[in-house]
């Protein structure tokens, strides 16, 4: 009787350090899944800024690249209109040059025309050059 009562307060004792190394093992398990979620969910919010600020960058990147495709418009249509007025002004030009080279091909020969007054202008030109060297 009394080995029986020694043999059950062994296995009691046995049983109650086992239930606290297992009370230990549960507590260091859900310290462990503690942090680990403390972790991973540090992990989740570090992660979503940053995406956030790439949005953001993305976003600015996006603005910039809308106001210079809206600014290039706006420089190719008012190039378009500087050339379209030149090509207006050559036109017009091109008609007043032909209607004097018209004036003076109906000019008599013995009227001086245009290309004798180069001719003569250049002439001078020379003339004056060599005159001021001769003097230097």
């Amino acid at each position: 009787n009394i080995e029986l009562k020694v043999e059950v307060e062994s296995l009691k004792r046995e049983l109650q350090d086992k239930k606290q190394h297992l009370d230990k093992t549960w507590a260091d398990v859900e310290n462990l899944n503690s942090q680990n979620e403390a972790e991973l969910r540090r992990q989740f919010e570090e992660r979503q800024q940053e995406t956030e600020h790439v949005y953001e960058l993305l976003e600015n990147k996006i603005q910039l690249l809308q106001e210079e495709s809206r600014l290039a418009k706006n420089e190719a249509a008012r190039m378009a209109a500087l050339v379209e007025a030149e090509k207006e002004c050559n036109l017009e030009l091109s008609e007043k040059l032909k209607g004097v080279t018209k004036n003076w091909e109906d000019v008599p020969g013995d009227q001086v025309k245009p290309d004798q007054y180069t001719e003569a202008l250049a002439q001078r030109d020379k003339r004056i050059e060599e005159l001021n060297q001769s003097l230097a």
